[in-house]
């Protein structure tokens, strides 16, 4: 076999590639020794999931993790995060962490108000360049011994003429021997008012599986004007530790033919002198309406209608004169039209003038 001739250097003779190789290899073992080895903190994060198994509803359980520096660098734990409130981590002591070294962090998990499977994130934030954050998952089998279906009621855009009626089902063990005493709905600003709304029927407890229930008819009475609702079915029962009264929230909109966007009006952050505008738009579903007036009481914004479309469609528009540096405000627009059930709409607005910079402070007192 013949080798290939190289070139060594200038000036200097051809040898062959053989003789070339030994030298190269001798070149590249210096190169590899004189060269450091790649050196870093690098993070093991046990277990990578808690399971609780079944749990009942309400009990609160801590368990831990274990952070382990499996590399060569120091580890620093930077945070540790939960995907809700539910659930907590802490450490105590220091965060840095010595090659080899180890830290427990102690988790807790509080199931109140949890049914069925439950998965919750922690996240565990280090100075690891490969890995700088790690998930534990924390999973459950929540028990709810005593337990409402649905969550709670929705009325979704029901219209002031529609009827509307749901059932809601109050389910127990049947250890605990359900019994309903009374039920009624609160309403009002705070929910402890008799309701003006709804009427609700009980029926008689039903024995399903395991499991004991009750139902709860709740209808709109007839020919109420839009709103939203915010109201609480109220059950009266013979349970003990805390479960003798149980409440279901009932929530949403009753809407009229003349509906609202925005809900909410937001002007624009804005400077000193500088003006933010922002439209109301009123539109009929049928039929047409007129606004008789429009005015954000008490505030610095300026109010225009301009009726479009033949009587179906209404743009309110606002207009801010940004005031003194960090001025804001949440007014009320309200507007009155010649609808029976719709002659007083409320938006609310907010406006905000932009505080005023370091620069700028410097600048006006030059």
């Amino acid at each position: 076999m013949k080798f290939p001739l190289i070139w060594r250097s200038p000036g200097a003779p051809f040898t062959h590639l053989r003789d070339a190789v030994p030298a190269a290899l001798a070149v590249s073992a210096a190169l590899a020794i004189a060269t450091p080895a790649f050196t870093a903190p690098k993070a093991q994060v046990e277990p990578e999931v808690i399971d609780l198994g079944l749990i009942l509803e309400g009990n609160e359980f801590e368990r831990f993790l274990t952070v382990t520096n499996v590399g060569d660098e120091v580890l620093i734990i930077e945070d540790v995060k939960t995907s809700c409130g539910c659930t907590a981590a802490g450490i105590e002591g220091s965060v840095e962490l010595e090659s080899g070294d180890s830290k427990e962090v102690s988790i807790t998990f509080n199931s109140r108000n949890m049914d069925g499977d439950v998965q919750k994130k922690v996240t565990v934030f280090t100075n690891d360049p490969e890995a700088g954050s790690q998930i534990v998952f924390v999973k459950a089998n929540v028990h709810r011994p005593v337990r409402w279906s649905p969550k709670y009621i929705t009325l979704d855009q029901i219209g002031h003429q529609d009827k509307f009626e749901q059932v809601a089902t109050l389910e127990a063990d049947q250890e605990l021997g359900l019994q309903v005493k009374e039920a009624f709905i609160l309403g009002g600003r705070l929910r402890d008012t008799p309701t003006k709304l709804f009427d609700v029927e009980i029926s008689d407890v039903e024995s399903r599986g395991d499991r004991d229930a009750v139902e709860f008819s709740v209808r709109l009475r007839p020919d109420q004007i839009p709103q939203r609702v915010s109201e609480t079915l109220v059950a009266v029962t013979n349970l003990a530790d805390g479960r003798d009264t149980l409440k279901l929230s009932i929530r949403g909109e009753i809407v009229g033919r003349i509906g609202v966007k925005p809900a909410f009006a937001v002007l624009r952050l804005t400077d000193p002198g500088k003006e933010a505008v922002r439209d109301v738009m009123l539109t009929a579903s049928e039929g047409t309406f007129q606004v008789l007036s429009a005015e954000v009481e008490d505030s610095p914004i300026e109010v225009e209608v301009f009726e479009q479309n033949g009587g179906t469609q209404t743009v309110i528009r606002l207009r801010y004169l940004g005031e003194e540096p960090g001025s804001s405000g949440v007014k009320t627009l309200k507007i009155r039209t010649d609808d029976p059930t719709q002659n007083v709409i409320e938006v609310p607005v907010r406006y905000h003038t932009r505080a005023a910079t370091k620069a700028t402070a410097q600048a006006e007192e030059g």
